[in-house]
């Protein structure tokens, strides 16, 4: 809310001409009500051309207000992220900028605070990893506006270190953010510069199928105090503020039927079976070989090898 403070302290009527120049609040925010004068002293004119004029005559020991409200509009939708209005004569040339440190200065200046936070995995969420795989974590922030942000998030890990502990630890990319705390939840605190990203990055490394617990790694970026959802889930799309990727697990056997370790005669069938298993939470690629020349210099191929998923395909050599 922007007010035009107008005080005759002298003895004699005195005459108001002047403009507000608001060219430099509009490129940035959307005029919510006003301008409006107090009193009838006073008028108004709309605005135009980025500012508008305040004429009349104030009477000795008169104060009269006029008053605008604006809302600063999102990012994407501003210009140079500075609020910044001028006061000036009828017609005169608003000053390239604002002294915000001059007491009753006609002009006012403020900056505009813009934080984005994300976070990105590699491999990237979404994607299916496996035992013995590494993934990189990295937490962004990125200062978009013309003032100073306060960081104060923290990075939940919980639906992660069951699956996958730490082979690498938080490191910020900037000393004006520092990392605190590793077990399963860290604290990110500081301040970003504007026009400037921080990243914080660290790193996993998905355990063995019998040591996993709910074979999903999903983390979360969160406000200090929230806590993570009870089920590890995330929203896929672009510059989200948590990943998501399923750990997937092939079992592979193989079996004979009569039994390995049977004794077999001249004549005598033989029908070997590959099981692949998948005992992750994700879709696995299997590639594997079957050796059979010590098969088959004893026995001939009777029945070439088929699949019973569409998933799979059989090459022969």
């Amino acid at each position: 809310t922007y007010t035009l403070r107008f005080s005759n302290t002298g003895v004699a009527a005195a005459r108001v001409a002047r403009d507000d120049v608001v060219a430099g609040v509009l490129d940035d925010a959307q005029l919510v009500t006003g301008p409006t004068s107090s009193d009838d002293a006073l008028t108004v004119s709309p605005i135009a051309d980025g500012r508008f004029s305040v004429d009349g005559d104030l009477a000795p020991g008169r104060t009269v207000l006029v008053t605008y409200t604006v809302k600063v509009a999102p990012e994407r939708q501003r210009g140079d992220s500075r609020l910044s209005n001028f006061m000036v004569g009828r017609g005169a040339t608003a000053p390239a900028t604002c002294d915000p440190d001059v007491e009753r200065a006609d002009c006012t200046t403020n900056p505009i605070a813009e934080m984005h936070d994300w976070k990105t995995a590699d491999p990237a969420s979404g994607t299916v990893v496996k035992a013995g795989q590494r993934l990189t974590y990295t937490l962004h922030f990125r200062n978009s506006g013309t003032a100073p942000v306060t960081v104060d998030r923290v990075d939940d890990m919980s639906h992660v270190v069951d699956d996958a502990p730490i082979v690498a630890v938080p490191t910020s990319s900037d000393p004006s953010i520092e990392v605190t705390g590793i077990d399963g939840r860290f604290a990110v605190k500081g301040t970003v510069q504007p026009g400037k990203t921080v990243t914080v990055t660290y790193g996993v490394k998905v355990k063995q199928p019998a040591d996993q617990g709910d074979h999903v790694l999903a983390n979360y970026l969160l406000d200090a105090g929230q806590s993570a959802p009870a089920k590890p889930v995330c929203d896929l799309g672009p510059e989200v503020d948590c990943t998501v990727n399923s750990i997937s697990e092939i079992t592979a056997t193989k079996s004979v039927d009569p039994g390995t370790g049977t004794d077999v005669e001249p004549g005598d069938r033989l029908t070997y079976s590959l099981t692949f298993t998948n005992s992750g939470e994700g879709a696995s690629t299997v590639d594997y070989v079957d050796h059979m020349a010590g098969l088959l210099d004893d026995a001939d191929l009777v029945r070439t090898p088929t699949t019973s998923a569409g998933t799979l395909t059989v090459t022969t050599r």
